[in-house]
């Protein structure tokens, strides 16, 4: 049987030119007279065994090397979500070493300890493979964690109390960071817990000092004395003895402004312009100065120049100093413009790299705002935050920013990035213009800017805003608000309601849609006819709304804001003030969200090996039955 099987392969085999190539006419005239010759049963045959053949699809017949150049344009969701689109890209995108490459662009680090794996000379190939296994098992699980948190899945979550009160000044506002809280106490001492509760450590300065400003890290937590020109740092998770009589210190030459910390790095800006890299630990000269890459300022076009370190989280050697400037110029103030420049000078050992810059025109307002902020976001994301109104990136000529930048300061460093973003309607005002915000990125490992624009909560969801954007986590392509709803003001809200603890919206990227998909109305000023975009939807707001958090009603009473003589007014405050209540606060990062209040804060936990107690909340997990602490 098997030899009368090969008969016919050996025939068509045959059909070859002298260099080896197939005759392909010659074939297809056999294969139809072959065809001709079969009976109708066999020709059902065939024809089941032809349509059950998997075809070879478009992305299988491209070269590995063009897969893996298509990932440096996509986000780390996007590459998993390759293999779902057809069932025949499962098997190319579900490879061990399709795998490592999206493994090698988002997880430097991880990347590296699997090629030490795979790489060592004793390593057969069987520890090759499960070395494989379980790198593509360990990429698998972080894109389903990380979507569970995008979607608002929590695993646990709990509710914990502050062992003691914590100070109300400004500078006291708890922090969070690697699974830890801090906040300082009434008695002038850092307490420090664990995000479970399980312990905590006590830091105090010596001779019980107030600092000044202080920041809690990865792996330490940093304090100014009241001088203001020495930093103090305890190392996280030592003994409670040593981190009291022990802490590392450097005194500076001028006061400091500004702290930056990651590992054992520190960095520092002082208020006459100088920056300086502790790194705590080094026998030798564990202060290094960076030079700073700008050798004059015109003061005729400066208004002020903001200066902050950002240390990339895994290449030690590497960091930003990033530069914020606003200016007032004459043609851009005639439009109703103000310019900010922002620029990321890329150091390695100590050396100016690179230089990025973005220009960004806001408009004036005749109301009082905080400046944009630089922040460190997830990863190696460095955002601009504190922008009101969408932003949309200007085309490379229709922008006059190269002009600025040359006018500037001495160009003399490479100059890899420029680009521009301004306000994407034509004058938006009143409560559209202040429901629409927008932040832009910079990624230190890729040296790219993006612009994401989101709107906040609906109408009647009033953000808590003491501090604006400091009180939000922006985190990837969300940002979650504390708030409370207005409706539920009252004294004695209507029962069975539950009040909103947290509300989380998704960013989108910089508009470029057509005017034809844009609402647009007239307004008519002073006999000057205005354009103003339309105000989206209660339909469209819900539908850029990721998640909810509840509470219970009673926290509706500790989220009023009522003005001093005047109870029954209810306003939305943008900054301190003595007459409101402490401010709730969000932080966190992929594997815990924290809410801080003013007698405790709540835990969400998203890490499947990390249980929180469920003793305040066994009937339902995201509704506590007792949750008071948000009471003044």
């Amino acid at each position: 049987m098997m030899a009368a099987a090969q008969v016919l392969v050996d025939a068509l085999a045959t059909l070859k030119n002298p260099d080896g190539t197939l005759q392909e006419g010659n074939r297809k005239l056999a294969l139809g007279t072959l065809i001709s010759q079969l009976t109708e049963s066999e020709i059902i045959d065939v024809r089941l065994r032809l349509n059950a053949r998997r075809k070879q699809g478009f992305p299988e017949k491209l070269p590995a090397e063009l897969h893996h150049k298509i990932l440096d344009y996509l986000s780390l969701e996007d590459s998993m979500n390759m293999r779902l689109v057809r069932l025949n890209w499962s098997r190319n995108f579900s490879s061990v070493q399709f795998c490592a490459e999206i493994v090698k662009r988002h997880f430097t680090e991880k990347h590296e300890l699997y090629t030490e794996e795979v790489g060592g000379p004793d390593n057969v190939d069987e520890d090759k493979l499960a070395a494989g296994k379980n790198l593509k098992e360990w990429l698998e699980n972080v894109i389903k964690y990380r979507l569970r948190r995008a979607r608002g899945e929590y695993e646990s979550m709990s509710v914990y109390y502050y062992s003691e009160k914590p100070a109300e000044e400004n500078w006291g506002s708890p922090q969070y960071c690697n699974g830890r809280i801090a906040y300082l106490g009434l008695d002038r001492v850092l307490m420090v817990k664990n995000v479970c509760g399980e312990s905590s450590q006590r830091f105090p300065l010596p001779q019980r000092e107030t600092p000044k400003q202080w920041l809690l890290s990865d792996e330490y937590i940093v304090a100014v004395s009241t001088n203001q020109r020495t930093v103090y740092a305890w190392q996280l998770g030592s003994s409670f003895a040593d981190s009291q009589n022990d802490p590392h210190n450097q005194h500076l030459p001028n006061a400091i402004a500004k702290l930056t910390a990651r590992d054992n790095r520190i960095g520092i800006v002082l208020r006459n312009g100088e920056v300086y890299i502790w790194e705590i630990g080094r026998p030798k000269n564990p202060l290094s100065t960076v030079p700073l890459p700008w050798t004059k300022l015109n003061l005729d076009r400066l208004e002020r120049r903001e200066v902050l370190v950002m240390l990339h989280p895994y290449k030690r050697d590497t960091f930003c100093i990033c530069s914020h400037i606003r200016y007032s110029i004459s043609r851009h103030s005639q439009r109703g413009i103000h310019r900010s420049q922002f620029q990321f000078y890329e150091y390695e050992d100590f050396k100016a790299k690179s230089r990025h810059t973005a220009y960004l025109n806001s408009r004036k307002s005749k109301k009082l705002r905080p400046p944009p902020q630089i922040n460190a976001l997830q990863d190696t994301f460095v955002g601009v935050l504190n922008l009101s109104g969408f932003l949309k990136l200007v085309p490379k000529r229709e922008s006059d920013a190269y002009d600025d930048l040359h006018a500037d300061e001495d160009n003399i460093y490479a100059q890899d990035t420029l680009v521009e973003f301004a306000p994407e309607d034509t004058g938006s005002k009143g409560s559209l213009f202040q429901s629409e915000t927008a932040i832009f990125t910079f990624d230190m490992e890729t040296k790219q800017f993006q612009c994401h624009n989101y709107y906040e909560p609906s109408h009647n969801i009033r953000p808590i805003r003491m501090e604006p954007e400091t009180e939000f986590l922006i985190w990837r392509s969300q940002t979650l608000c504390p708030v409370y709803r207005s409706d539920l003001a009252a004294e004695s809200p209507p029962e069975g309601i539950t009040d909103l603890l947290a509300t989380a919206v998704h960013h989108t990227p910089s508009p470029n849609r057509p005017a034809s998909e844009v609402y647009w109305y007239r307004e008519d000023q002073d006999g000057h006819t205005t354009v103003h975009r339309s105000a989206p939807s209660d339909k469209s707001r819900k539908q850029m709304t990721a998640f909810h958090w509840i509470g219970r009603p009673d926290f509706a009473r500790a989220a009023r804001f009522q003005v001093k003589n005047d109870p029954n007014s209810q306003h939305d405050l943008w900054y301190p003030s003595s007459e409101v209540i402490p401010p709730r606060r969000v932080k966190g990062d992929d594997r815990f969200v924290v809410l801080f209040g003013t007698k405790g804060y709540v835990v969400w936990c998203f890490d499947p090996e990390v249980r929180l107690g469920l003793k305040d909340s066994e009937k339902d997990p995201n509704a506590p039955r007792y949750l008071k602490i948000f009471d003044s």
